[in-house]
């Protein structure tokens, strides 16, 4: 197991230096992936990007992917839509046999369709995803550099990077959630199981309490009664 780099700026360096040692499609595959899919936004994109022939294939299937890459107005999400081709699950299937277009597909169960349609031997899944999430990345056989990402993406995983993004995406979930939530936290609070304590017996302690009370007072008059009342009978005779 080789060692990690201690300092965050040595991390960065050697992941963006990985980066770097990609062939083009690859790293035009992976800007895709981060800008489009992931939310992360970068300020520039290298100039070849543009003139590259390979396409990322995206499954339209009337969800937030499809819609999203329809609609946004992130600037850097638009300068590669030109790069991204829609289509139903069978033409995108034809267009991964082609090797024109690689497949991005964001659910699990969309991965059972997708090996319906085609043989083992056809298709290549990447073996390390890149934030942990459910992203899977489709590409056709005999890819000469496909080998190259699962080495790049290990890297990034030793590096620490992967597993800083992941918990960076968490911890914003989170910060949502809460905000989400504060409004009727207290309604929340009071609807979920607590613990039995002494501050929920207080009221029937306070019952207990004033029933002695009553029922030694009453025994007082009584005691009072039998002891003194013949006495206040002899008087009246």
């Amino acid at each position: 197991m080789r060692l990690l780099p201690g300092a965050p700026m040595e991390r960065v360096f050697l992941a963006v230096g990985s980066c770097f040692s990609l062939p083009p499609p690859p790293i035009q595959v992976i800007w895709l992936a981060f800008d489009a899919f992931q939310g992360i936004s970068s300020p520039s994109h290298p100039p070849h990007l543009g003139r590259e022939s390979h396409r990322i294939a995206v499954v339209d299937n009337g969800g937030f992917v499809a819609s999203e890459l329809q609609t946004t107005q992130d600037p850097s999400v638009g300068s590669l839509r030109s790069k991204i081709d829609l289509f139903s699950l069978e033409d995108a299937i034809d267009a991964l046999r082609q090797g024109s277009h690689a497949i991005i597909l964001m659910y699990n169960y969309i991965t059972l369709e997708f090996e319906y349609y085609m043989e083992n031997d056809e298709w290549y899944a990447m073996k390390q995803d890149v934030l942990g999430t459910q992203v899977v990345w489709y590409f056709p056989k005999q890819t000469p550099w496909k080998y190259k990402f699962d080495e790049i993406n290990l890297q990034l995983s030793w590096f620490g990077l992967i597993q800083h993004w992941k918990q960076v995406e968490i911890n914003a979930y989170k910060k949502s959630i809460k905000r989400s939530n504060k409004g009727r936290g207290l309604r929340e609070e009071s609807r979920s199981p607590q613990a039995l304590t002494l501050a929920h017996l207080e009221g029937v302690f306070y019952m207990v309490g004033f029933a002695w009370t009553i029922s030694g007072f009453i025994l007082l008059l009584e005691i009072l009664k039998h002891r003194y009342g013949g006495r206040f009978a002899g008087r009246r005779y």
